[in-house]
């Protein structure tokens, strides 16, 4: 299994997921494990393309199956492959035979004193100097609502230049920037790439589901989109929210965020109806260059 390929900006590198071995490392697990093809505009022949190995990772437990399941997934890269983003359950990530050393993930809780649970939190790597980083760090258990776990970390997405990381969570991050999602929404979040763990801006606040589809989620943030620019100032998603007050019917828009100062503004792009709505996709895509 090859999953998820993303290019780079420069068109000379891909990041992908794959569960095969396809450096001098094994992988007899059968996990899918970070591979970066870097193919340069030098390159005459399929042989040029060099295979870097991005992640080593194995069971939590030993009662745990990994085999052909996604535990390193989503990820995303700048435009000159320097910075990679991904998600993944492990709590190791193991020394790489390109010189990385092994990394292990911060441990969570308010107090910072609790072992990783194993959800889904969001890493950097930096391809120039061979070094993880953490985004997030949050716990499952600190989310449940009538029972559910309601939270997760999923699509994050880099800007050209690497500098910012958007990303969709329900978690309630602390400090000034933030905890505004007491309600555990699925909310758009943003990460200066270098700053600590957990040290976010939460650029939406909505609340419920959607009116239009009916009970859908309130912000979207698909795989295989572009939404933020190349200094990460301007970011275009997908919503039911009402952040330029136009859309009280809570309709799935397209809006295009200024990040460029301290507190987002927002501009609404489309403005359908219900009526348009239960004709036509609500699924934008929204990219933007």
């Amino acid at each position: 299994d090859n999953n998820t390929p993303i290019i780079s900006g420069d068109g000379t590198k891909i990041i992908f997921t794959s569960n095969e071995a396809l450096t001098d490392a094994k992988n007899d697990d059968g996990n899918q494990e970070l591979y970066l093809i870097d193919f340069p505009r030098s390159a005459t022949k399929t042989a040029d393309a060099k295979f870097t190995r991005l992640t080593d990772t194995e069971k939590n437990t030993d009662t745990e199956v990994i085999n052909e399941i996604f535990t390193n997934y989503s990820p995303t890269i700048n435009d000159d492959g320097s910075v990679i983003a991904f998600v993944s359950t492990r709590r190791t990530f193991k020394a790489l035979e390109n010189g990385t050393p092994a990394f292990s993930a911060a441990k969570e809780g308010a107090n910072g004193d609790i072992d990783p649970d194993g959800s889904g939190e969001i890493f950097l790597y930096n391809a120039g100097t061979k070094r993880y980083s953490q985004v997030t760090a949050m716990r499952d258990s600190e989310t449940i609502v009538n029972f559910v776990v309601r939270g997760f970390n999923n699509f994050p997405n880099l800007s050209g230049d690497g500098r910012k990381l958007v990303f969709l969570s329900a978690f309630n991050f602390a400090g000034t920037t933030a905890n505004k999602n007491t309600d555990f929404n699925g909310e758009l979040f943003i990460h200066n790439v270098g700053a600590a763990v957990n040290t976010v801006q939460q650029v939406t606040e909505t609340t419920e589901t959607a009116a239009v589809p009916f009970g859908g989620a309130m912000n979207l943030l698909p795989a295989f989109v572009r939404p933020l620019n190349r200094t990460g100032s301007l970011l275009v998603f997908e919503s039911a929210g009402n952040f330029a007050s136009k859309n009280s019917d809570k309709t799935r828009e397209v809006f295009l965020a200024d990040l460029s100062t301290a507190t987002p503004t927002f501009r609404q792009i489309t403005d359908q109806t219900t009526v348009d709505a239960t004709k036509n996709d609500y699924n934008f895509l929204a990219s933007i260059n």
